[in-house]
C-alpha cells in the first residue's frame, strides 16, 4: 500500500503528532508514504491519499479535482460552526470573517462531501460534531482516538508525593482555551494563601502581563517535548477546563506524567477524561476554583485523580491507533 501524505510545512503541533506517529507505526507495517508540501507536487503513483490536516472547520485542501485515487481526510472537528462569535474572535480574525466563512464553508462543504472516501475524526464527540454541521453521513466518519508517547512522558520518582511546585496549563492560546476564566479561578482559590501551589502557563501567543507573583508565564518559544514532558512531571497538576476540544492532547500527557487533572465537562475533554479527573463547567469560575482548592486541601483526593487518571491513559497508545488507521486505509481499497 502507497499513501500520498499532504504535510504542509506549517502544520499545528497536534497534527504534526498524528502524522508522525502514525506513518511511523504503519512504515514497519510495510506501509509506504510519499510526502509533499503542495497541490503542485501531488504524487500519482499512489494507492490513495490522506490528508490528516482538517480543523476547525476549514476545506481539505485534497478533493476530486486534484487527486486521481480515493482519499482520506482526518477532519479534527467543527469549533468554527459550534462555537459563539466571542469565542472565536481573536487578533486576526474578526466577527465579520467569521461569519462569512460560516456561511461559505458550511455550502462549500455540501459539494465537496462526496469527495472523499473516509473521514477519520479523533472523537465521538467530534464526530456528532461534524455530523451536525455537515452533510456527511454517519457511516463516512470513523472516530480514532489519538495517544500519547509514553516513552517522552512518564511519572515523576517519586510518583506518591504531592508536594510538587506548581499548576500547569498547556495551550497554543486563542479565547476557546479559556484562560481568562482559569486564571480569575486561581486567584480565587489562592487568595490569602501563599502556601498554594503557583500557577505556570506554557501558552504559544500568551502574551498578558499578570501583576500576581504566584502565576508564572513561561517563555512562548516552542520547546522540545522533553522539555514540556519535565514541567508536566514537576507540575503539581494540570489546568485545562477550555471551552472546546476535539479531543485534547494534554489531558493525556498529564495523566501519563502520574499528575491529576481539572477539565471541562463538555465537549471531548469528558469522553477522554472518562471520570478520571475532575470535571467542571469551563464557564463557572467558581466551580473551577472550588476543584482547584479541593485537589490542592485534599490528599486522598489528590492521590485517587493521580491513580485513576494513569490507569485511564493506558487505554490510549499509538500502536493502537496507528492501526485503527490502516483498517480505514485499507477498507478504502476493496
Amino acid at each position: 500500500m502507497i499513501i500520498g501524505v499532504y504535510k504542509p510545512q506549517k502544520l499545528p503541533f497536534s497534527f504534526r503528532i498524528i502524522i508522525q506517529n502514525v506513518t511511523e507505526y504503519l512504515t514497519l507495517e510495510g506501509v509506504e508514504f510519499i510526502f509533499f508540501e503542495n497541490i503542485t507536487e501531488i504524487p500519482q503513483k499512489v494507492d490513495l491519499y490522506w490528508d490528516p490536516n482538517v480543523g476547525g472547520g476549514y476545506l481539505p485542501t485534497l478533493n476530486k479535482n486534484n487527486c486521481s485515487q480515493p482519499i482520506v481526510i482526518t477532519f479534527h472537528g467543527a469549533r468554527l460552526f459550534a462555537l459563539k462569535i466571542s469565542e472565536l474572535k481573536t487578533n486576526k480574525l474578526g466577527p465579520i470573517k467569521i461569519l462569512k466563512h460560516r456561511f461559505y464553508l458550511k455550502r462549500k462543504w455540501k459539494e465537496f462531501v462526496n469527495h472523499y472516501a473516509k473521514v477519520i475524526t479523533v472523537s465521538n464527540y467530534s464526530k456528532s460534531e461534524i455530523l451536525k454541521y455537515t452533510t456527511f453521513k454517519e457511516e463516512q466518519i470513523i472516530p480514532i482516538h489519538l495517544a500519547v508517547d509514553f516513552k517522552t512522558f512518564f511519572p515523576h520518582k517519586n510518583k506518591n508525593s504531592v508536594e510538587n511546585k506548581y499548576f500547569l496549563h498547556v495551550s497554543e492560546y486563542q479565547p476557546v482555551k479559556n484562560l481568562d476564566r482559569i486564571i480569575k479561578a486561581y486567584l480565587m482559590a489562592v487568595k490569602n494563601n501563599p502556601d498554594f501551589p503557583d500557577f505556570y502557563i506554557m501558552s504559544r501567543n500568551f502574551n498578558e502581563k499578570i501583576k500576581n507573583k504566584k502565576i508564572k508565564i513561561l517563555d512562548s518559544k516552542p520547546k522540545t517535548n522533553e522539555e514540556i514532558a519535565k514541567l508536566y512531571r514537576n507540575a503539581f497538576a494540570l489546568l485545562f477546563p477550555t471551552l472546546h476540544e476535539g479531543f485534547g492532547i494534554p489531558i493525556l500527557e498529564a495523566m501519563a506524567s502520574g499528575i491529576p487533572v481539572i477539565t471541562s465537562n463538555t465537549t471531548a475533554c469528558e469522553e477522554v477524561a472518562n471520570n478520571s479527573a475532575l470535571l467542571v463547567d469551563p464557564k463557572n469560575i467558581n466551580e473551577i476554583a472550588n476543584e482547584i482548592k479541593n485537589i490542592s486541601e485534599n490528599t486522598d483526593l489528590y492521590k485517587n485523580m493521580q491513580k485513576k487518571g494513569f490507569e485511564r491513559v493506558k487505554d490510549f497508545s499509538w500502536k493502537k491507533t496507528a492501526n485503527q488507521h490502516y483498517n480505514v486505509f485499507k477498507n478504502c481499497l476493496k
